[in-house]
């Protein structure tokens, strides 16, 4: 039972949604270097943190631009003793002045070679640190890659196998890796509904054949309306750290457009109707008696 009082009457707007992905969490993980799969680390439906190994390939083009850096950095260690040889002699006036300027302008030659090997290697994923380890590794190590996850989630899709042939810029990507820890809900508006739906907006949104609701509000209203469906698309983010909404889930969401002021107010579910006309059941003393409303 409830009774029926003064309240607030909410205009509500019904649309219909997805729940996908959002694309800040998703990351498509490649590698930067073409090689042979020696090992994979990881596979679907495995969590990881970022920085982790997921496979580990064997590439010949990253040997070749670790030893290019090697080279360059003795060439510039030999650049630097000669120099400074070179300075010594020069300032004792032994040596001509030539040679020193000679001296001088190689190491800048060397100096320069090694910045841009080193640039190479950043461009093919090697941090500082790693860079700073090659003279201790050995050989073996040279044509090892690992290919780390950028982001922390959970690995979606995986398409590669040990011993395949990975190429730098394949068709697909090895792995997939997205986080759920925020979704974004993207509501389909109807032309002649454009005009009501804007930011800021709280909207609950309840999902297809199951119970998870939650509240939220509208972020975004493409501009655009898509060509195929002469819809536009608006945007709720929700925080999803439990889990409880999958990408691929269908919604219905309730857009809250505005709220009047209601001497009486009764619930919808209360509302019936008989013979044609609208009522409500009031309890009196003999029972329940329809009345119209």
């Amino acid at each position: 039972l409830r009774t029926a009082e003064a309240g607030t009457l909410a205009s509500v707007l019904r649309l219909p949604g997805e729940v996908v992905f959002n694309p800040d969490l998703v990351a498509h993980v490649t590698p930067r270097v073409p090689g042979v799969v020696q090992r994979v680390a990881k596979g679907i439906g495995d969590v990881v943190e970022a920085g982790e190994v997921l496979a580990v390939l064997d590439s010949r083009e990253l040997a070749q631009a670790k030893s290019a850096y090697l080279a360059a950095q003795a060439k510039l260690e030999l650049a630097q003793a000669n120099f400074e040889r070179e300075q010594k002699l020069f300032e004792q006036e032994i040596a001509p002045e030539a040679e020193f300027l000679q001296a001088r302008q190689a190491l800048r030659e060397a100096t320069i070679g090694l910045q841009l090997a080193e640039r190479d290697l950043h461009a093919l994923g090697l941090n500082e640190q790693q860079v700073a380890s090659l003279p201790e590794q050995e050989d073996e190590a040279l044509t090892r890659y690992e290919l780390t996850a950028p982001i922390g989630g959970t690995i979606i899709e995986r398409h590669l196998t040990q011993g395949e042939v990975v190429s730098g810029e394949p068709s697909e990507p090895p792995f997939v890796v997205a986080s759920i820890d925020t979704v974004w809900v993207q509501l389909t508006v109807y032309p002649k509904n454009l005009g009501q739906v804007r930011v800021g907006q709280e909207v609950r949104i309840a999902a297809d054949n199951t119970t998870a609701s939650a509240t939220g509000t509208i972020d975004y209203v493409s501009l655009q309306v898509r060509e195929g469906t002469r819809t536009a698309l608006a945007r709720v983010v929700l925080h999803n750290e439990d889990g409880t909404w999958r990408p691929g889930q269908f919604v219905t969401a309730q857009v809250r457009l505005s709220e009047t002021q209601a001497a009486v107010v009764v619930p919808a579910s209360a509302l019936q109707t008989v013979e044609g006309q609208t009522v409500v059941y009031v309890q009196t003393p003999e029972g329940f008696e329809p009345r119209p409303v």
